[in-house]
């Protein structure tokens, strides 16, 4: 297994960011990341003021990615996270 390290940046958007005026992004949406093998929980917490939540140091390899949000449809999937880099989501 890499020991090589990268970060993720999830953006949370819904209908509002492509709709409505300002074009905002969705703040206070719950991230979960996990290993894609063990299920391990590696990081979790809220999309900020911008919709953006961001984990850094994550090892290289595949993570499961879940966003929630009151009042709209979750949001899962598998991601390959790349060593050097700020991998978006």
């Amino acid at each position: 297994m890499s020991e090589a390290k990268g970060d993720l940046r999830v953006d949370a958007v819904d209908g509002f960011t492509y709709f409505a005026e300002g074009s905002p992004h969705l703040a206070g949406a719950a991230v979960t990341v996990r290993d894609s093998v063990t299920q391990a929980s590696v990081a979790t917490g809220l999309t900020d003021t911008n919709g953006l939540f961001l984990a850094d140091h994550l090892n290289e390899g595949y993570y499961e990615i879940e966003v929630t949000a009151d009042k709209h449809t979750t949001y899962r999937a598998t991601q390959l996270l790349r060593a050097g880099i700020t991998n978006e989501v």
